[in-house]
């Protein structure tokens, strides 16, 4: 009988296959495994790429690589669900030209829809390739995974889910199907139709509606592969990004009329109208692109600056702050803001919006949206191994992101800045005497800097007393550079300059002894406190050495800083330009006294007439009405008749002219 082998779990390589088992303990670190759960010195068990553990009592099993992550955060992976990372961009076309010949028909070959607007077929996932370049940089940003999506069309498709790991396609691709989305712009399609707001919704609706009479054949009457694939797609995420919060409105009563739930990538205007955007319930994308300053050095140019862009650069930051003040579920995108990401990101923290809600925003909510939570966004056991480690916490003006660990893979962002500042009693066993040594190590990162001090004032550390009686019991000692010395002469009084690198957790010290010209080659690592590991001396032979940190030598600890007052700022206007109301008005009760009606209707006119005015409408008319809750306006010698109605008005509408297709003129 033929031997059965175990199907391997990940792609079939080309070369040879690496078999070993990646299982990681990181330790003493501080672990944010959710928005809301954090846990302090505390170890995360990784393994093939998943989370196995995280815990600060947690037994490491045997066969895991233990990695001392002490004074450092260990964050979830961010995700960003906007992104066209890895895929070719749309071309681009002219737009529409009233002058120019109308194009009618689509261009599209093959069993598609009446309009190229309506791209439903598209799949990113049959596309997308591996970009290192641009996963690098958005490694660097703190993200592990995006969403990447053709951003062309009315129905643009499909998306994939993917990691930015330097992967094969196929091993970053996590969910190739992973959201639906759509616009009102039509995008690189040649037709003119639809070029307009209303023309984008009219198309929307006919092609629900032609969707939904297709969906009912069995046997189709023919073929249409944009009315398969939006069929299709319908059971996935649905996102729709819109051009403000009055396009997003607009959007919305398209969601109710056909019962689709959007979740909508805006352009961060929402706190203009928040309470409209909280009434349709749907859940956000936000950007982080904000307004520049104006330039105001001309003063009459400045004159030219409108209220309106003055009080958009003002508010606009704190768009994120107000949505989760609101309690709207929103995620964060780097979409369009990329170069100033992390400047806009604490900005918009400045501005009010908490590290809690900007977690949730970046990591476990874009995970919900997209039905990933369990896999991505979060720490708990059985999920994806994606996390980022940084030096402080994430808001902290002087954090780093050090590493960025993708299904258990880790990326250097850079270089780990290990803080081992401080006194140290640096001591080994040489030719049975303890060699002891005052080791003084300033600075961190580029700067850091270490030497062996030949005198300081703590000769008499009790710390110095421990590292002799651990380091060997002997019947002598001989205590290098220190008060007890008689025999120092001047060339041994000096400090000696030590070589010090450091690697992760790794420590080498190199340095050249005045008494006797000899090399010292030390190697080794920091645990709990204490330097400690092997040396090589000039002769070859092979010591244990260690360093142990003097009581007395305590470390400046920096101030508390304290958090950056959140801005005074104004309100919102409605409309929000000049003149506008502090509050949205309201439909109150009026009384007009003593005015002449004009009725226009067989009644004529009516003299020193009252009309009361409620709810929006005309609710009585006569003489010596009842005042009531009414606020009395006195139209004595005043006429009052219906107002004017226009047949052909553009008021209150958006970009409503459009061409040729009949639905497009409704």
């Amino acid at each position: 009988m033929p031997a059965v082998y175990a199907q391997p779990t990940t792609v079939t390589p080309n070369d040879i296959r690496d078999d070993r088992t990646d299982a990681y303990a990181l330790t003493h670190a501080t672990i944010v495994v959710d928005p809301e759960l954090t846990v302090k010195d505390a170890t995360l068990l990784i393994k093939e790429g998943k989370v196995v553990a995280v815990g600060d009592k947690l037994e490491i099993p045997a066969g895991y690589v233990v990695k001392d992550f002490s004074g450092r955060f260990i964050y979830p992976g961010f995700l960003d669900i906007y992104t066209q990372y890895g895929l070719p961009k749309p071309k681009k076309i002219k737009g529409f030209d009233f002058d120019s010949p109308e194009v009618v028909t689509p261009k599209k070959e093959g069993a598609y829809g009446a309009n190229d607007g309506i791209r439903s077929y598209y799949k990113a996932a049959t596309e997308f390739k591996v970009d290192k370049k641009e996963a690098e940089s958005l490694r660097k940003l703190g993200f592990s995974a995006v969403m990447s999506f053709q951003r062309d069309g009315i129905a643009r498709g499909t998306s994939a889910l993917v990691t930015l790991g330097e992967q094969t396609g196929s091993e970053a691709m996590l969910k190739p199907q992973s959201a639906a989305l759509y616009s009102f712009i039509k995008g690189s399609s040649p037709q003119s139709y639809p070029f307009s707001p209303m023309g984008a919704s009219a198309l929307l609706r006919q092609t629900f509606l032609d969707a939904k009479w297709y969906a009912q054949f069995e046997a189709k009457p023919f073929t249409d592969q944009s009315l398969i694939a939006w069929n299709q797609t319908q059971i996935l995420p649905q996102i729709f990004e819109v051009s403000g919060w009055q396009s997003l409105l607009q959007a919305q009563r398209i969601a109710d009329e056909f019962n689709v739930h959007y979740i909508y990538k805006t352009v961060g205007d929402e706190y203009q109208r928040i309470d409209e955007i909280k009434k349709t319930g749907a859940s956000l994308i936000l950007p982080l692109t904000f307004p520049e300053a104006m330039d105001v050095s001309d003063p009459l140019e400045a004159k030219n600056i409108s209220l309106k862009d003055m009080k958009s650069w003002e508010l606009a930051p704190s768009n994120p702050a107000v949505v989760a003040a609101h309690h709207i579920d929103f995620a964060l995108t780097s979409f369009g803001a990329k170069k100033n990401f992390w400047k806009n990101l604490q900005k918009a923290h400045q501005y009010g919006l908490s590290e809690t809600d900007a977690l949730k925003a970046l990591t476990l909510t874009p995970a919900k949206l997209l039905g990933v939570d369990k896999q991505l966004g979060q720490l708990h056991a059985g999920a994806w191994a994606n996390f980022i480690v940084t030096s402080h916490r994430l808001f902290d003006k002087e954090n780093t992101i050090y590493q960025n660990w993708i299904q258990g893979k880790v990326y250097e962002v850079n270089p780990f800045e290990v803080d081992l500042s401080g006194r140290y009693q640096l001591s080994w066993q040489q030719a049975g005497l303890v060699k002891s040594y005052h080791l003084e190590i300033t600075g961190t990162g580029k700067k850091v800097k270490a030497k062996l001090v030949a005198k300081h004032s703590d000769s008499n550390d009790k710390s110095e007393k421990d590292a002799s009686e651990t380091a060997s019991q002997t019947k002598s000692s001989e205590v290098a550079h220190s008060d007890t010395d008689k025999s120092t002469d001047k060339k041994k009084s000096k400090d000696i300059p030590v070589t010090l690198k450091i690697l992760d957790d790794q420590v080498t010290l190199n340095f050249n002894l005045d008494d006797d010209k000899s090399s010292i080659r030390l190697t080794g690592w920091k645990n709990k406190g204490v330097l400690k590991g092997k040396g090589q001396l000039d002769n070859g032979d092979w010591i244990d050495w260690q360093a142990v940190p003097q009581v007395s030598s305590t470390k400046v600890e920096p101030e508390e800083k304290s958090e950056e007052p959140i801005l005074e700022l104004g309100k919102a206007t409605f409309p929000f330009e000049a003149y506008g109301f502090d509050e949205m008005p309201q439909q109150q009760e009026y009384l007009i006294q003593h005015a002449t009606v004009w009725t226009l209707e067989k009644e004529g006119n009516l003299t020193n007439t009252d009309v009361r005015v409620k709810n929006g409408k005309i609710s009585e008319i006569g003489q010596n009405l009842k005042v009531g809750n009414a606020i009395v306006i006195d139209g004595t010698g005043q006429h009052l008749a219906p107002g004017i109605i226009d047949e052909h008005s553009h008021v209150a509408l958006r970009a409503v002219n459009d061409v040729a297709v009949n639905s497009g003129m409704v």
